[in-house]
């Protein structure tokens, strides 16, 4: 299952054909197959850029960073409004 498959679920729930240009699936249709990868991705955190990319199967998962001069704690809009997660994972970072 992949992110993407919430919006398709939730028109199957609505019944509501999905669109023929979407690649997402009804997870919980009676012919719902799982794919064999995950493909996944991430450019950025808010205003922070990052460049990162995925794919699962269900015996491996290869993830290859291509910013790893950037910390993991990069700033981002949770930070504003202190959350108290982010408080105690800076604190463990430094």
């Amino acid at each position: 299952m992949s992110g993407l498959d919430i919006g398709t679920t939730t028109l199957g729930l609505a019944g509501i054909e999905k669109p023929s240009y979407t690649e997402d699936q009804d997870f919980l249709a009676s012919d719902y197959t799982p794919r064999e990868y995950v493909i996944s991705t991430r450019d950025r955190c808010d205003f922070s850029i990052d460049r990162i990319r995925s794919v699962q199967s269900k015996d491996f998962k290869y993830i290859r960073n291509f910013m790893t001069d950037r910390p993991y704690m990069q700033p981002s809009y949770m930070d504003a409004d202190g959350v108290g997660f982010v408080k105690v994972m800076k604190q463990l970072h430094d």
